[in-house]
């Protein structure tokens, strides 16, 4: 049969338009996509068709596939002859292979190129703030709201996972999750560490401004001392009169006391009263971060103006005991089905016996108490 100019073909397995002889080899052939885990459409665009951005020949095989657990994905792949022969403008089009691509038409559309939202979501969209141009962009957005469900994910393996004890298989150069631009966090910042009781969170110190600082040891001969900072430290920050540096020391043995002198690329440390003791002593420095030193706070769009601290209420710290975290998740899921299974139900008033009430955020004690009272067993201190 024909649509307009084009020819559409069906052999009895594959669908294809400009052909009689629907493969994979040909410009566009749709086939059924069946396999040991999936089911769905697959389209297949050979190396023989041009893009249409560019004049090198690409080999596209995308497919729309429910898969045995239920979930239902979009498969691309995309393949570029290497090696590549063509002219520079075309090289730099064929470098940025991109596996899914979502786009906002209109830079005045509030919306998202690509959208991952996880059950359970409220709304897609968070509440657009005020803005002269009629409301954000997200290049990409997430949206999670279970209490231990993820937002956004990014993993590089070959930066956490190895078999190698030495970790030398470890030296990567790829991130996990890379910000090129500024980058803020509405909640806390950590990294997770391995311990004896699971991965562990530890968690940054934050400052209205932009500081860098390096840490060291050093010895007084004779009542004094010269450190001289690093080369690469001294790059990186900016040390002048207006942004002078910061020592902070600690004397690691009996002395009259020491104090620092500092200059623009090292600092002395001389002891007090004319002293000649030989010890040794702890410094940290701080200078301003070079190209930011005139940094203090700054307002964040993000919550629009006025007072967010209305807004704001008191977290509840994470907990430290794998099996007492494990037992506050669970209580929290039943009681977000349970809400939501008693909404349309009349409210009760009144307490149940022997049922103390839930403490309010913030107080971590009480939190225990009443998680205790909720469940039986091994809760951890």
């Amino acid at each position: 049969s024909s649509v307009c100019n084009s020819i559409v073909f069906d052999n009895g397995t594959n669908v294809s338009i400009g052909t009689t002889s629907p493969t994979s080899s040909n410009r566009f052939t749709v086939v059924s996509e069946t396999s040991s885990n999936r089911t769905g459409i697959r389209v297949i665009a050979s190396a023989s068709s041009a893009s249409a951005h560019t004049s090198v020949n690409k080999a596209i095989d995308a497919s729309i596939n429910t898969y045995a657990d239920g979930s239902v994905a979009i498969d691309g792949t995309v393949e570029v002859p290497i090696p590549l022969t063509v002219a520079a403008a075309d090289q730099l089009d064929i470098s940025k292979v991109i596996g899914v691509r979502g786009r906002i038409a209109s830079a005045a559309t509030y919306g998202a190129g690509v959208l991952g939202a996880a059950s359970g979501v409220s709304s897609i969209l968070p509440i657009d703030p005020p803005s002269a141009a009629g409301g954000k962009n997200y290049g990409v957005y997430g949206i999670a709201a279970g209490i231990d469900d993820y937002g956004v994910m990014g993993v590089n393996e070959s930066n956490i996972f190895s078999s190698d004890p030495s970790g030398s298989s470890n030296a990567s150069t790829g991130f996990g999750v890379y910000s090129y631009g500024d980058f803020a966090v509405a909640g806390a910042k950590s990294a997770s560490v391995p311990t004896t009781l699971g991965n562990q969170l530890v968690y940054t110190i934050e400052s209205p401004e932009m500081w860098f600082e390096d840490m060291g040891m050093g010895k007084l001969v004779n009542g004094q001392a010269v450190v001289e900072l690093d080369e690469l430290f001294l790059q990186t920050v900016t040390i002048d009169n207006n942004n002078p540096l910061y020592v902070f020391l600690q004397e690691m043995g009996e002395c009259k006391g020491i104090y620092p002198i500092t200059d623009k690329t090292r600092f002395t440390v001389k002891e007090k009263e004319g002293g000649s003791s030989n010890v040794q002593f702890a410094y940290r420095v701080m200078a301003k971060r070079r190209f930011y030193e005139n940094w203090r706070f700054g307002y964040d769009p993000t919550f629009g103006p006025g007072n967010t601290l209305e807004k704001a209420t008191q977290r509840i710290p994470r907990l430290i005991d794998p099996i007492e975290s494990e037992n506050r998740i669970k209580i929290q899921r039943e009681e977000h089905f349970r809400k939501l299974q008693e909404s349309s139900k009349p409210k009760e008033t009144g307490q149940l016996e022997n049922s103390p009430p839930k403490p309010e955020p913030g107080s971590t004690d009480a939190y225990k108490a009443w998680l205790r009272s909720k469940i039986k067993g091994p809760m951890g201190n």
